[in-house]
């Protein structure tokens, strides 16, 4: 354990799974490694905190994929912590791209409200009127569907017409409705 690091440097280390020896001395390598992990660490990033996490996530990501260094020198293990500490840095970076500081949001104007849809300007009473001044064919099929709540078949049947019918008059009902009720409007669709 009182070794010196140039005696390290050239000492080779089997890293075995089932080996607990091995394990253990995996882990006597990463913690000498940490004072030149965390000087590196410190000059990726701006602030002490985040070399603290980058170190301790290199630290927690070599741990988890030990079982990929299988052998090797001090050198490098030093080697590969530094890509694993690279390739972290890396993905911090890219998710920090992406990132929208809150402070920033706050200073962002609100956007004016959009209008309500159209749909809610309409009283009940002109829905009422309009229905009333449909074809008297198109009135019934639509009344049957929209307030009795009847099927298409049900209203096929009842009224003797074919289904393909049906549909095409509540169609046209819905078309003539929005036509009349949007006329002198302010927008052109009541569909919001």
């Amino acid at each position: 354990m009182g070794r010196t690091m140039a005696e390290l440097q050239g000492e080779r280390m089997p890293v075995d799974e089932a080996n607990e020896d091995g394990f253990e001395e995996f882990c006597g390598w990463l913690t000498r490694s940490q004072p030149d992990l965390r000087r590196m660490a410190g000059r990726l990033t701006s602030s002490a905190t985040d070399a603290a996490d980058l170190a301790q996530a290199t630290m927690l990501r070599a741990l988890e994929k030990r079982t990929l260094f299988v052998t090797g020198s001090f050198n490098e293990l030093k080697r590969w912590l530094t890509r694993i500490m690279f390739n972290l840095h890396y993905e911090r970076l890219r998710g920090a791209v992406r990132e929208v500081l809150a402070d920033w949001l706050d200073e962002v104007p609100a956007a004016n409200e959009p209008p309500p849809p159209l749909w809610l300007t309409v009283a009940d009473e002109e829905v009422d009127a309009a229905v009333a001044q449909l074809n008297p064919t198109l009135r019934v099929v639509y009344v049957l569907y929209t307030v009795d709540g009847c099927s298409y078949a049900n209203i096929s049947s009842r009224l003797q017409i074919p289904l393909q019918t049906v549909a095409t008059k509540i169609h046209r009902a819905r078309a003539r409705l929005r036509q009349t009720l949007t006329a002198g409007r302010q927008g052109t669709s009541l569909r919001q």
